[in-house]
This record gives C-alpha cells, sequence and structure tokens, in this order.
C-alpha cells in the first residue's frame, strides 16, 4: 500500500489524473478512511470533469483531515466549480484559518475568493501565494489582477510589472 500510495501521489502531481484515480481506487479498499487517498481520487476526478465523484471524495478528505489547507482549499475548488458558492466560501475561510505553507494552496484559495468578488481576500491569498514563490509569474498576475480589481493600482503596476520580471512572455499581463 505505501508503495501504491506514492505512485498515486507522483500520478496526481504529474497531472496523470486516470492513473492517480485507478491507483486511488486500487488503496480505497484497504484505506476507507484515508483523507489523502481520498484528496488523490477527487483531484484527480476534478481533473477529469468528473465533479459529482470530486465532490465526494474531496468532501471526506476535508472530513478525515480537517487541518489540511490543502485538502479544505480543493474541496472549496471543486464546490466553487459546481456553483456552491456559499459553501465555497465557508469552507475556504476554514482553510484560510489553518498555517498555509503551499504556495498552490494559498493561489487556489485566491481564485476561489476572486470569482466570488471577494478580491480584499482574494489579494490576501495571493500575497501569501507570491510571499511563497515570488518567481511564479503566475501568481504575481492573480495578485495584480486581484489588486485592480480591489482598486490598488499601483500595487497591481508593480505586481504586472514583475509578473513580467519572472515571465516576459506572459501574454496576459
Amino acid at each position: 500500500p505505501v508503495r501504491l500510495y506514492e505512485q498515486a501521489i507522483d500520478a496526481l502531481n504529474s497531472g496523470h489524473w486516470i492513473e492517480a484515480q485507478q491507483l486511488a481506487a486500487q488503496l480505497a479498499p484497504s484505506a476507507p478512511r484515508h483523507g489523502g487517498v481520498h484528496y488523490i481520487a477527487g483531484v484527480a476526478a476534478l481533473g477529469l470533469r468528473q465533479l459529482p465523484l470530486a465532490l465526494g471524495h474531496l468532501q471526506r478528505a476535508a472530513h478525515y483531515n480537517p487541518d489540511r489547507a490543502d485538502y479544505l482549499a480543493q474541496y472549496a475548488r471543486a464546490l466553487a466549480t459546481a456553483f456552491r458558492m456559499q459553501e465555497a466560501l465557508q469552507v475556504a475561510d476554514a482553510a484560510t484559518r489553518l498555517p498555509c505553507g503551499d504556495a498552490v494552496t494559498c493561489d487556489t484559495l485566491g481564485v476561489i475568493y476572486g470569482r466570488a468578488n471577494l478580491h480584499a481576500r482574494a489579494a490576501e491569498a495571493f500575497r501569501r501565494a507570491v510571499s511563497l514563490a515570488p518567481g511564479n509569474a503566475n501568481f504575481r498576475f492573480n495578485l495584480a489582477t486581484s489588486l485592480t480589481f480591489y482598486g490598488h493600482l499601483d500595487a497591481a503596476d508593480e505586481e504586472f510589472e514583475a509578473c513580467l520580471a519572472a515571465d516576459p512572455h506572459h501574454w496576459r499581463a
């Protein structure tokens, strides 16, 4: 099981959704309450656009590991994708209250808040993502966009410049 779990994580991190989903399905009977297995299955299902399946797995992942901001963020993302925005915001708020040492998780939370037109909260999440990965052009772009909506145009301009410095071909910036 340990080796299968490692393979499932590798498949997930590589974006090989079908393989990750298949490996998680192999692990599920022996670990029905393992949040990580449900997380892998849920993110893979989300990547495959199997929204009901993703919601079920990610809800269980968040239930079994409520102290994992990344699990909560992905569950909130699935809820937002399903246009269940009030629930998505509740879960995103719970994730925001947890320590977030992962730039992707912070960025995901920012995207959720941005979709809800809560740009001050989005900007804060994007600032955390940028602080964790200052050279990531996409995180800089997301922060700049949120700052624009929030009305902080000078700060947005600085972030667009930082985005272009990180990736001169970032066409949206």
